[in-house]
């Protein structure tokens, strides 16, 4: 795996794309940024740079630049970027990646994807599925949006979006447990 001339970078830059590439799989050397990834992505246009952008910023070296993007963070690993490229190169992987290394290093102040991610895996660790109410109001109130939804809850209430009891899936414990399993291979993701 590899992204770009690596001697030519220096040895920090170098071990982060290292540890990159080699937990994601992706050598960014095979993308030739025929953008079809970034066409078909959803968060694109909400994103600082899109995932062909991130590619490129890795295949020049520049992974200071891409330890300060959003865009890893926003990744909703739905795969269609995935689906859509020639050359089957994995960004939801690369994304994931270059998040776990972030994560990993301390590298950044907690982000609001970071703090997502933990709401949404210790809601689901917890219940075995993921409760839509919780899950929003932990995440609000952690990241000061504390009425962000107040608009929409009305409407999300008059159609079942929203409940106070949830409820409890056939296969919750084996979720749970998966999760759980995940977290302690991850070295605990907090």
């Amino acid at each position: 795996m590899g992204f770009c001339n690596l001697s030519e970078l220096d040895r920090a830059a170098s071990d982060a794309l290292s540890e990159i590439a080699a937990e994601s799989g992706v050598d960014v050397k095979e993308c030739y940024q025929c953008g079809k990834c970034a066409a078909g992505c959803p968060v694109a246009a909400s994103a600082d740079v899109d995932c062909r952008g991130v590619i490129r910023l890795l295949q020049i070296g520049d992974v200071d630049r891409v330890l300060t993007l959003q865009m890893p963070w926003l990744c909703l690993g739905c795969g269609v970027c995935l689906a859509r490229c020639p050359q089957s190169i994995d960004l939801p992987a690369l994304n994931t990646a270059i998040c776990r290394y972030e994560m990993k290093r301390g590298i950044a102040a907690e982000r609001e994807g970071e703090a997502f991610m933990n709401i949404f895996l210790d809601n689901v660790e917890a219940k075995g599925v993921s409760d839509e109410t919780m899950l929003a109001m932990r995440y609000n109130l952690q990241t000061g949006h504390l009425f962000q939804d107040v608009a929409n809850s009305p409407r999300m209430l008059s159609r079942g979006l929203l409940s106070g009891n949830g409820y409890k899936p056939a296969g919750g414990p084996d979720v749970k447990r998966i999760v759980h399993d995940i977290r302690a291979g991850e070295g605990g993701t907090k």
